[in-house]
């Protein structure tokens, strides 16, 4: 059967969607919102971000991102610092609380997936971890190119 790219694009959104909820209902008794795990998980990919960079990369208002951020400080899962060069930045950092939080968190989802994808017969696990491959390196190449284009718009 052929697809065409936006039934592919389609079909790897209600997927992402299909998982999102399932790995939720295994979570029903954490009360962390997707939006503070995306937020956690940005911060600790990149330690010292700023707010604005942190809505910017998420794609969020900042007001919003801003408002989840002072009460991830408030519960201890995130640390807000001065810039050292710069007073007016603030630089936002993950504690130990929330790394070992997140940490378990990642686990039990990485566990109730693999659940799901046990269930598949071996070709088709074969075959799903060479798309998923190839999706990854495509994003990664996309990414890049719209990282140089921006560059490139930036310098114009």
């Amino acid at each position: 059967m052929s697809y065409s790219d936006e039934d592919l694009a389609a079909l790897v959104h209600d997927v992402n969607h299909e998982f999102w909820h399932y790995v939720r209902s295994a979570f029903r008794h954490e009360e962390i919102p997707r939006v503070v795990l995306m937020l956690l998980r940005r911060i600790r990919e990149h330690p010292g971000i700023t707010l604005s960079e942190l809505a910017r990369s998420c794609g969020l208002a900042k007001s919003h991102v801003s408002r989840q951020i002072e009460a991830m400080a408030a519960q201890g899962w995130v640390e807000k610092r001065s810039d050292p060069g710069d007073q007016r930045l603030i630089r936002l950092y993950h504690t130990e609380h929330s790394t070992a939080h997140y940490s378990q968190i990642r686990r039990d989802a990485i566990r109730v997936v693999a659940d799901v994808v046990a269930s598949l017969p071996q070709e088709a696990r074969e075959d799903l971890a060479n798309g998923l491959l190839s999706l990854r390196d495509a994003l990664k190449a996309a990414k890049a190119k719209s990282a140089g284009q921006s560059r490139s718009e930036e310098n114009a």
